[in-house]
């Protein structure tokens, strides 16, 4: 939740992604990927890293 707003990178079990937080759910986070919007399971993130 205290990374909301801010650009990170998702280390997931099926690669990375790096976006702008835009919502935190108990299951998943919405992120901003280049216009567009994708729901990363948490379950799925191995580790995170604000850039």
């Amino acid at each position: 939740m205290r990374l909301a707003g801010r650009y990170v990178c998702f280390e997931t079990t099926r690669g990375r992604i790096e976006g702008t937080i835009l919502d935190v759910k108990p299951d998943h986070v919405l992120l901003q990927l280049h216009g567009n919007q994708a729901c990363v399971r948490i379950a799925e993130i191995v580790w995170t890293m604000p850039l």
